[in-house]
């Protein structure tokens, strides 16, 4: 899990977040999708980036999220996650707690490092 994501607050408009993301881009790896939350961190919703970048400026975020998020609780299983990501052929999952706040993301490259060992860490005999 990487806690390395990007979320902003429902209210914001296309416009905000895009000057937001300009300043916290550089630091972040890998942006896949904007988690949406509310002002305690709580899943709301999450959209594309591809869905932020053609929609109208004064757009608001919950007016373009999905609402349908799957998410993942810190104590679900690997296969279960792997499952997920596979079935719904999702780049990323976030994880959440048991109030439903966002404590980081699962991406696929994290599944695919647990189910496919690096050979480099397998011990030589």
């Amino acid at each position: 899990m990487t806690s390395e994501f990007l979320d902003f607050t429902a209210d914001m408009t296309v416009q905000d977040v895009l000057a937001n993301l300009r300043l916290v881009a550089p630091e972040i790896d890998f942006i896949y999708y904007i988690y949406v939350v509310d002002n305690d961190d709580r899943l709301l919703g999450v959209l594309s980036l591809k869905r932020l970048l053609t929609s109208a400026y004064d757009t608001r975020l919950e007016e373009i999220m999905n609402r349908k998020v799957k998410s993942v609780r810190l104590d679900t299983e690997e296969k279960e996650i792997a499952g997920m990501i596979s079935k719904y052929d999702f780049i990323a999952v976030p994880v959440v707690d048991d109030e439903g706040r966002v404590k980081g993301v699962i991406t696929i490259d994290d599944v695919f490092d647990l189910l496919v060992p690096n050979p480099t860490r397998r011990k030589k005999r």
